[in-house]
């Protein structure tokens, strides 16, 4: 699993490396915020360990049909 962390911003990446996540990558002033320009970390957490040697066959993608959309306005 990934996500990407506008930074500076400790309370996100706090939280994350709580969660698990450790940093693979900065992308440097490549994030638009505010009015600046600011560096994206990267990073990964690792949900299967170890790997299989043969992942699974991929499963098709069905939207669950037991939410309703909000109504507009």
């Amino acid at each position: 699993m990934y996500a990407g962390i506008s930074l500076p911003n400790a309370a996100s990446v706090g939280l994350h490396t709580a969660a698990g996540f450790t940093l693979i990558g900065v992308y440097p002033r490549v994030g638009f915020k505010f009015g600046a320009w600011h560096d994206v970390g990267w990073y990964s957490q690792v949900l299967v360990d170890p790997l299989p040697a043969i992942p699974a066959e991929p499963r098709p993608w069905r939207p669950d049909r037991s939410v309703a959309a909000a109504p507009p306005g």
